[in-house]
């Protein structure tokens, strides 16, 4: 009797997140005042900031920073 190995199911083995996930977690937990915090930050104007977090435009330095300050909170759930 052979034995079979089990393989575990799951889609990336990497850890890494993608753009759209990151997007994801910074819209439902993004709070007030944080848009200034990653303008202040980042160095990139408000209005830049504000087209990127909505999904007009791909920026990585400002989700991948918004991301690292939002991931650790809890989600806000209304």
């Amino acid at each position: 009797m052979k034995k079979i190995k089990s393989v575990a199911t799951k889609a990336k083995s990497s850890g890494k997140m993608s753009y759209e996930q990151k997007m994801m977690v910074i819209a439902s937990k993004i709070r007030r005042g944080d848009q200034s915090r990653i303008c202040a930050k980042t160095g990139y104007a408000s209005s830049t900031v504000s087209e990127v977090l909505s999904g007009k435009y791909n920026n990585m330095t400002i989700v991948n920073y918004a991301f690292k300050m939002t991931n650790p909170r809890k989600a806000v759930t209304a």
